[in-house]
């Protein structure tokens, strides 16, 4: 029988020690692999038993009263973040940021330095509306939880020193949201906000239900963890095969929970899958403008960015530490 931890604390550490998954032992770039297989393998591995924690798409233990952290003089907080995986999506970026802009709302885009690095106009522009810029991983190819320390340090320092605004940056996502006791320590060195740990993650890369129990952000030392608390665009119309519509209502569940116990609604969307360009995405991306639009209308949530909400609830955080 699965213990339920009754701490988020305990269950993180949990989580970061989850085994490595098998795609990232393999001899070669697991990206080789179709997506339709890739999507696949893991739709077959999220029909093994899940565990008896974290329940998904809700968990309720350790969220069981509301938080009562204050966003802003908000009951809780909505951050809307974009991972860019690949060169293409770098040109998808200002058609997304035209709607956003239109709903008043300043959103993240997290850049893989060793991929798909932002020109620093890109970043400029970017900065300039509000927004903000957070590293997504370092190379995206599964093996940095499992890089040494050092190695991790010396990549990351390479990229400060190339670069007059990446020292700035002061949030991280990890690729396929995987995570290593050493690769926490390490971000916990040059960071101060991570977005890498799920509340509840259902066919992600360690298949079946895993995640740290709580849509309510904590500290893991001076880290400040924003848990990915609305399940993915990709696992949930890739991997389940949900329509549009039932996407919209799975999002609309969760963000209602969230509402209800004070947390943070961190809901990341991948350019290629929700666009207002190409025509395949055309449903995607009409179901999430109607989510924006009916989540930017309430009175009780404080649409921003990671660092905002950092300085926003750092009061809260600490008086219950």
């Amino acid at each position: 029988m699965t213990v339920r931890p009754t701490s988020v604390r305990a269950a993180a550490a949990t989580y970061v020690q989850l085994p490595r998954p098998l795609f990232s032992r393999l001899p070669f770039d697991y990206r080789r692999i179709p997506e339709k297989a890739r999507s696949g393998l893991l739709r077959l591995a999220a029909t093994r038993a899940a565990p008896a924690f974290p329940r998904w798409p809700i968990e309720t233990t350790i969220d069981a009263t509301p938080s009562g952290i204050d966003y802003a003089g908000k009951r809780f907080a909505l951050l809307l973040t974009h991972d860019i995986d690949s060169r293409a999506e770098l040109d998808l970026i200002e058609p997304i940021r035209a709607r956003e802009r239109e709903l008043g709302i300043r959103s993240a885009f997290g850049f893989i330095p060793e991929m798909t690095w932002p020109t620093d106009r890109l970043v400029d522009t970017l900065l300039g509306e509000g927004c903000q810029v957070y590293w997504h991983d370092l190379a995206h190819d599964a093996q940095l939880p499992w890089t040494t320390a050092q190695e991790v340090r010396q990549r990351i320092a390479a990229i400060d020193a190339a670069s007059t605004w990446a020292p700035r940056i002061t949030t991280f996502r990890s690729g396929q949201l995987l995570m290593s006791p050493s690769l926490l320590s390490v971000l916990g060195e040059r960071f101060a906000i991570d977005l890498s740990i799920p509340d509840s993650e259902r066919g992600g890369p360690y298949g079946t239900v895993a995640g740290c129990g709580s849509v309510v952000p904590f500290r893991i030392g001076r880290l400040l963890e924003l848990p990915m608390t609305m399940p993915q665009d990709y696992y949930l119309a890739r991997v389940f095969g949900l329509n549009p519509r039932s996407i919209y209502d799975v999002w609309s569940v969760k963000l209602d929970h969230i509402a209800r116990v004070g947390g943070v609604a961190v809901l990341n969307s991948h350019p290629v899958w929700i666009n207002p360009v190409d025509r395949h995405a055309a449903g995607m991306w009409a179901m999430y403008q109607r989510f924006l639009e009916v989540a930017v209308a309430r009175d009780d949530v404080l649409v921003s960015t990671p660092d905002e909400v950092s300085r926003a609830i750092s009061a809260s955080l600490d008086g219950a530490a």
